[in-house]
């Protein structure tokens, strides 16, 4: 259950909607988002740079690249009580859908042991990052209407959500809006009352397991790619006996550096030490 704007959650025979973000633990921040990799930093944070720190891309100082975030910390739901109760002829839930991406960064001098296959057909690896950061960011609700952005190479339109600046009452679809009761710009209709095409966003750090995934393998097969995350996973709660569902596991690709080629790799959010190995220092 994803609570985002304009989602809908269950309980006590209740269907409640998201309609508000706390803008008083939030503000908006304007990041910068790599098109080619997944690097991200805010503005105002570090000097700007003509050229992306990490992948070296030259639309990294691409104004299109800049876009206004807020960190998810806290929402509210204000369904009325009648419209809250679900009856019991109507028991049918609406899904909410969301262009979202998890975001991988970390530091080389992060990788502390890494392994390989001794083979020159198959590339497979892994390493321990015994630092990584997860930025996962709501690009707002799926659809074929937005503005098309390429976000760590991936093309996609992402319209983002329309906040009002003050209280954090989504606009609703056809322009209408109910602000909060203390909001201070409930009796105006200023556009500059409002933030247009924001995204939401949630970070943290962990220890994680990134590995290489040989591309003539997994290129194209969806089924292939589940296969192997399902036994990454059955693995995992076999190894240490018990419940891997805290664990986040997601896609993370690389551009490879002077060609249009990408290294492709999975990447688990881990929460356990490896004995360190002199078996070399990254996959690179």
């Amino acid at each position: 259950m994803e609570l985002a704007p304009a989602s809908h959650f269950y309980a006590g025979g209740r269907k409640v909607r998201v309609d508000q973000v706390d803008m008083s633990v939030s503000e908006v921040e304007t990041w910068r988002l790599c098109n080619n990799c997944s690097h991200s930093e805010l503005i105002g944070a570090a000097p700007e740079k003509s050229a992306c720190p990490q992948c070296g891309s030259l639309l990294w100082s691409d104004e299109g690249q800049k876009r206004r975030m807020v960190r998810l910390r806290q929402v509210f739901a204000g369904t009325s009580d009648r419209e809250s109760r679900i009856g019991d002829d109507h028991d049918e839930r609406e899904p909410s859908f969301y262009e979202k991406q998890l975001l991988l960064e970390y530091n080389p001098k992060h990788v502390t042991d890494a392994y390989r296959l001794e083979s020159d057909e198959v590339a497979f690896g892994f390493e321990f990052l015994y630092k990584a950061t997860f930025r996962e960011i709501n690009f707002g609700e799926k659809g074929e209407f937005g503005e098309k952005v390429t976000v760590a190479g991936v093309e996609l339109p992402r319209k983002g959500f329309s906040l009002c600046r003050h209280c954090g009452k989504v606009q609703e679809r056809g322009g209408r809006i109910d602000h909060a009761l203390t909001c201070t710009a409930r009796s105006q209709a200023a556009p500059q009352n409002f933030i247009d095409c924001v995204y939401l966003y949630r970070d943290f750090t962990s220890e994680a397991i990134r590995i290489l995934l040989p591309v003539t393998t997994f290129a194209g097969s969806e089924r292939k790619h589940h296969s192997f995350l399902a036994a990454l996973q059955l693995g995992l709660r076999r190894k240490f006996e018990g419940n891997e569902d805290h664990l986040r596991v997601t896609d993370h690709e690389e551009p490879v550096p002077e060609t249009a080629y990408r290294k492709k790799y999975g990447s688990s959010q881990i929460s356990v030490k490896f004995v360190p190995s002199p078996s070399g220092r990254g996959l690179g």
